[in-house]
């Protein structure tokens, strides 16, 4: 297993894995994503097993209690000691062998080496109960979270 920073080379797999992972209701284009990670290239990573990317975590600094909505393009970089997960991914195959937690576990070591604060992020389709286990906890509603869908969550973490 090799845990590495993005590369040109790794889109087509990072948009099959976030098409098999959220269908169309939160599939963004390859533009807005690429934006989000030519910002902040140091804490965008993949997971490769025998040489077959399997999941992957996009995270950019962003101010506390705030984050890019889905499908917008980033055209400046965020001075913040936050840095805001965009996303996090595994293939359908991987899912349920611990590798979202050994990814988290590696990008949050990182982010503290960055010297980061805090995590935060927008769980959906249910996925607050994984990030409740890394520790994460549920902050008020934010405004204008309708393009996260009904039920997504702002959870933040301290680090």
């Amino acid at each position: 297993m090799i845990i590495r920073e993005i590369e040109k080379r790794d889109w087509d797999f990072i948009l099959k894995i976030q098409r098999d992972s959220y269908g169309f209701e939160f599939e963004e284009p390859r533009v807005s994503l690429e934006s989000k990670v030519f910002f902040s290239k140091k804490t965008c990573f993949v997971i490769e097993m025998d040489r077959v990317i399997c999941g992957y975590i996009i995270a950019l600094p962003y101010p506390k209690n705030s984050y890019p909505a889905l499908n917008s393009i980033e055209y400046e970089p965020h001075k913040s000691k936050n840095i805001h997960i965009h996303d996090l991914a595994l293939s359908s195959e991987k899912r349920g062998a611990g590798l979202a937690s050994i990814l988290f576990r590696f990008f949050e070591k990182k982010s503290k080496d960055f010297n980061f604060s805090s995590i935060s992020l927008v769980a959906v389709n249910g996925a607050s109960e994984f990030w409740n286990k890394m520790n994460f906890k549920k902050e008020l509603p934010l405004h204008n979270m309708f393009s996260y869908g009904d039920n997504s969550e702002y959870m933040i973490l301290s680090i």
